[in-house]
C-alpha cells in the first residue's frame, strides 16, 4: 500500500509540476524578450515549413546557474516547462564559473564558446562514450553555421 501511495504522490507531484505556470515569476522585461522571440520563431518556422506546434528558446541574458531554456507552446503562447541550459567555457578551464556572468559567443571551431542564433534539432549523435544520449544541432544563421562542425548538441 505504501508503493502505491509514493507512486500515487509522484505522479501528482509531476502532474502538478506539468500544469504550473512555467513563466511565473518571471520580469516583464524577460516575458517580453520570450514574447518577441516567440513570435520571430513562428514567423520563421511557418516560412520553413518547420514544426508551430512547440519551440525550445533560451534566454542567454539569464545568469547560466538559473532556468533560462524554455519549452515554449506556440498554440497556447506560453512556455509549457522551463529548465536550466549552460554554455560554452571559452578560453576557461571546463566546469569553471568564467563565463556564468558573462558568457563569450562565437560561430568559430575549437573556441568552445556557445553560438547565438536558431537551431534545427537533427538525428540522436553518438558521444565519446558510444551511446545515442544527444541530438545534433544545425545552425540555421551565420552566426550558428558551424554547429555540426563544433559538435553543438542537445543534451
Amino acid at each position: 500500500m505504501k508503493k502505491y501511495i509514493f507512486l500515487l504522490s509522484l505522479f501528482c507531484l509531476f502532474a502538478s509540476r506539468l500544469t504550473a505556470p512555467a513563466c511565473a515569476g518571471e520580469s516583464p522585461d524577460q516575458l517580453a524578450r520570450m514574447k518577441t522571440k516567440s513570435a520571430e520563431a513562428l514567423a520563421f518556422c511557418k516560412k520553413n515549413n518547420y514544426n508551430t506546434d512547440f519551440c525550445v528558446l533560451i534566454d542567454m541574458k539569464i545568469h547560466s546557474g538559473k532556468k533560462r531554456a524554455y519549452l515554449w507552446n506556440f498554440k497556447g503562447d506560453t512556455a509549457q516547462l522551463k529548465g536550466m541550459c549552460s554554455h560554452g567555457c571559452g578560453a576557461n578551464p571546463w566546469s569553471g564559473t568564467g563565463t556564468k556572468d558573462k558568457p563569450v559567443f562565437s560561430n568559430v571551431p575549437d573556441s568552445h564558446c556557445s553560438s547565438l542564433g536558431k537551431y534545427k534539432v537533427g538525428k540522436r549523435g553518438v558521444s565519446a562514450w558510444g551511446i545515442k544520449v544527444n541530438y545534433v544541432l544545425t545552425g540555421l544563421e551565420s552566426t550558428n553555421s558551424n554547429a555540426v562542425k563544433r559538435e553543438i548538441v542537445l543534451h
